[in-house]
């Protein structure tokens, strides 16, 4: 059953979205949603975008941009209380997209400060963990936003075309429109591990 933790975590990955979009991508009534997102935007999870009727954003930073030195410190000290963890594990934790988190991990590897553990138990994501006796002070890692290396706008555009087409029953432009968000992505995923490797 969808409810407002799955909703959340749409908004956290879209950024922005429609309220029509979210419920398509759920496969839930727009009514479902719309109950879900006005109780998360109640706790400070999700705002409206002005000037755009239906309009969401997740609030917590996505991409650094609102206090990433805070961000940065919440995610450096999840990784150091724990033993192993994943992107994904820093990522809730710091409530920032799994693409921040991956990046931030990365980096923190490239400086020797994470090592690679393996795969997490039970699936097969990345596990990582602290060096021995890690710095107390957060490593900052200077990175340009997601939003301006990423095409979010085409990306928003991608999923509101295909919860369109699905809404529509047109196959064939649903197709159209998952080929265009799959380059989109497969174009980010690259992009992050080259912004992994700048300082």
């Amino acid at each position: 059953m969808i409810n407002a933790e799955h909703i959340k975590e749409f908004y956290r990955g879209m950024g922005t979205a429609p309220v029509q979009c979210c419920a398509a991508a759920l496969g839930i009534s727009p009514e479902s949603a719309r109950q879900k997102i006005l109780h998360l935007q109640r706790k400070g999870w999700l705002e409206r975008v002005e000037g755009l009727p239906d309009f969401f954003r997740f609030v917590d930073a996505r991409n650094g941009d609102v206090s990433p030195d805070g961000l940065q410190e919440k995610l450096w000290r999840a990784a150091r209380i724990a033993k192993n963890f994943t992107a994904w594990d820093l990522a809730m934790y710091a409530g920032v997209s799994l693409e921040y988190a991956r990046g931030y991990a990365a980096w923190l590897v490239s400086k020797g400060l994470l090592e690679k553990a393996g795969s997490a138990k039970g699936n097969q994501r990345q596990a990582f963990r602290c060096i021995e006796n890690p710095p107390m002070q957060t490593p900052r890692w200077r990175v340009k936003t997601a939003e301006k290396d990423f095409g979010w706008m085409e990306a928003l555009d991608g999923a509101w075309a295909l919860a369109r087409a699905i809404l529509e029953r047109d196959l064939p432009a649903a197709r159209a429109a998952l080929v265009k968000i799959e380059q989109l992505l497969a174009a980010q995923e690259s992009g992050v591990g080259n912004r992994a490797s700048g300082s």
